[in-house]
């Protein structure tokens, strides 16, 4: 462990310590940033059912999306900045943003192609 990643380490609750721990012993090739990153999306999910979010399916793009807005504003919280876990979340939120309003899209063309056909 660097000296940086040691000063992450010990930014984490005493909790996420023992999780982070646990994990290195798990996986010993995995890297601070895959852990980090465990930890954090964990965390961001217990935050968002502690706050009565009734349906977290992680199949479902918005709900990644708060997912990993989540895990980022946790480590920014206790200020950890992993840069290569940062912007490998920024560009999977950019993804999903895409991704939704491609849906969006789709769906409003074939509810207009839908109308059309009925009233036509």
């Amino acid at each position: 462990m660097t000296e940086e990643e040691r000063r992450d380490y010990n930014k984490l609750p005493i909790e996420e310590r023992e999780e982070y721990d646990r994990l290195k012993r798990k996986h010993p090739n995995w890297s601070h940033a895959q852990i980090m990153n465990k930890i954090s999306v964990a965390k961001a999910m217990d935050n968002m059912i502690d706050n009565g979010a009734a349906d977290i399916d992680p199949r479902k793009p918005d709900v990644l999306q708060d997912i990993l807005l989540g895990a980022k504003r946790y480590l920014e919280g206790i200020g950890v900045r992993i840069n290569e876990l940062f912007n490998v979340i920024d560009e999977a939120i950019s993804s999903l943003t895409q991704c939704i309003n491609d849906g969006i899209d789709y769906i409003g063309k074939k509810m207009t192609n839908l109308l059309d056909w009925l009233f036509s």
